[in-house]
């Protein structure tokens, strides 16, 4: 099962302050992603829209981790049919796997979260 992943991409600022808006994170997710993965200029609008949705749902369920969890997974589902490329979709989560190893203190491990 894929990892809630990309949860906390881009969450904050380094160094920590005010949160990114869920367009200012997709943005940022989108540059970074296609560096990675060769997409049309159509899959990046829709990957766009994607992300985009998935980040106000989730800053409107923060803390509920089961809702993220469930988020995250209907994320990559719609990532992995627009993609249609096995290829392709194994970048798109090798990204979402370094962007989530990234983000935590440390660069891994951590708690497990509930």
């Amino acid at each position: 099962m894929m990892l809630l992943g990309v949860a906390g991409l881009y969450a904050q600022r380094p160094g920590g302050g005010t949160p990114l808006t869920p367009e200012q994170r997709t943005e940022n997710t989108i540059t970074a992603l296609t560096k990675t993965v060769e997409v049309s200029d159509a899959q990046k609008t829709e990957l766009t829209t994607i992300f985009k949705e998935f980040y106000q749902a989730q800053s409107e369920n923060r803390g509920n981790w089961d809702k993220m969890k469930e988020l995250a997974t209907a994320r990559d589902e719609k990532v992995k049919a627009l993609l249609a490329d096995d290829t392709k979709y194994e970048a798109y989560t090798k990204f979402i796997q370094e962007q989530s190893q990234r983000r935590r203190p440390g660069g891994g491990g951590g708690g497990k979260r509930k």
